[in-house]
């Protein structure tokens, strides 16, 4: 089953410009937040929301470490508020960031 979907490439991009909000990437999209997930779960085996998180959640670990600070990493990554980013990363990773950030 092919989709116009699948000609988008720059997911992470969009995921960013969207500021990470489902809704609006759909919108972005041309589609029904329905579609995009279903799409999501067909093409990357999750929803939407979690593929996001899980590639900011990556940015993050890269930034701390090269060195960056766990509130400037956050930034970085999209999240508004750095206790949000310590409770998905320690569910995410079983470790707090601040714990890669002192290695």
């Amino acid at each position: 089953m092919s989709s116009r979907l699948d000609q988008i490439t720059d997911w992470r991009d969009r995921s960013e410009r969207a500021g990470y909000r489902v809704g609006i990437l759909a919108e972005q999209a041309g589609v029904t937040e329905r579609q995009l997930r279903r799409y999501f779960r067909a093409k990357f085996g999750h929803s939407p929301h979690f593929w996001m998180t899980s590639n900011r959640l990556n940015i993050v670990r890269q930034l701390l470490a090269t060195g960056r600070l766990v509130k400037e990493a956050a930034f970085t990554a999209g999240f508004r508020q750095q206790g949000n980013l310590t409770r998905q990363f320690k569910k995410y990773y079983k470790v707090s960031p601040r714990s890669l950030h002192d290695l």
